[in-house]
């Protein structure tokens, strides 16, 4: 059950814009990702690329957190979800200019050699575009990752290119990481995506954050107010934000002007719906009301709207 602004999170993959959907714990904004996620694989119109690990390990850590921590995050997933759509669509490589190639190998290089298997794991599940595909490749490729890394350079053709001293070195100057990222957003337009959803989900659910908003809003905060990362071309950021955070994001420094932004409230007649549709989801079609649970002298009880209102939304 969609809400009503859904299609504005949603919104047009050829001119994407930033938004953030603050609602209440338990409230569907889950629900709004994994549906986004539904469209990225049922249309391949936009490459879909989930950011809910965010390679945080202890509360110091947290309070150290930039937004070079999370351009890093986020150009691991991107990188591995070029070369993981390039193993997929043999042939597509040739799309690429050479330049396109290189910058593809120098991150390749330099943001996957050193993964663990689990930080591998977690940037190929965060590609919500290739679905069970990249299970396939984990397979196929299974053992150490630099094994896994050697064999995708090889299999979409990179592993002999080279790249210039100059240009290597400029490559891996403190200020590239902007213009790499930029780069690895345009490969996924030459490639045939619109453009590249980043979702950004579950950040009041880490041990550090877990009901303490203000370490929640601190996870987030670098993202969300720094407005050349937000309107990156080719890149379309959604946030699905516990509500908490949302002064936070109006007193600090955010732009609802600039990032549109919508609150989650739902109508009775909503929970009435998705209540109903749960339990015809769970009962294979076979009932769609608790009244039907009940003996036929309480049929005229109307259950569901009692459930809304006594569970106070």
């Amino acid at each position: 059950v969609p809400p009503p602004f859904f299609s504005s999170v949603l919104g047009d993959p050829s001119n994407p814009r930033p938004v953030a959907v603050f609602a209440p714990r338990g409230t569907g904004k889950t629900a709004q990702r994994l549906s986004v996620e539904d469209q990225s694989r049922a249309n391949k119109d936009f490459l879909c690329i989930t950011y809910d690990e965010f390679g945080i390990t202890s509360k110091a850590q947290l309070q150290s957190i930039d937004l070079s921590h999370h351009h890093t995050q986020l150009t691991v997933r991107l990188t591995l979800a070029l070369l993981a759509h390039l193993e997929i669509n043999s042939g597509s490589i040739d799309r690429l200019s050479k330049h396109q190639r290189q910058v593809l190998l120098h991150c390749s290089r330099a943001f996957l050699g050193d993964l663990t298997q689990q930080q591998y794991a977690e940037a190929l599940g965060s590609v919500k575009t290739l679905a069970d595909k990249g299970g396939e490749i984990w397979a196929k490729y299974g053992g150490l990752v630099a094994t896994i890394i050697t064999g995708l350079l090889k299999k979409v053709g990179l592993d002999d290119l080279t790249i210039p001293s100059e240009l290597k070195e400029s490559f891996e100057r403190a200020d590239s990481l902007q213009y790499l990222f930029a780069q690895l957003l345009q490969i996924a337009q030459t490639l045939g995506y619109k453009s590249t959803y980043f979702l950004i989900d579950r950040v009041d659910e880490l041990g550090q954050t877990s009901q303490n908003s203000a370490a929640s809003w601190r996870l987030v905060q670098d993202m969300l107010v720094d407005l050349s990362f937000l309107e990156v071309p080719g890149a379309g950021f959604k946030f699905f934000l516990w509500d908490q955070i949302r002064p936070y994001f109006l007193e600090q420094g955010g732009r609802p002007d600039r990032v549109l932004t919508h609150e989650l409230r739902w109508t009775p007649q909503d929970l009435r719906k998705i209540l109903q549709r749960r339990l015809e989801a769970y009962s294979e079609g076979r009932v769609n009301r608790i009244s039907d649970f009940l003996a036929d002298d309480c049929s005229d009880i109307d259950v569901e709207t009692l459930v809304v209102y006594l569970a106070a939304g």
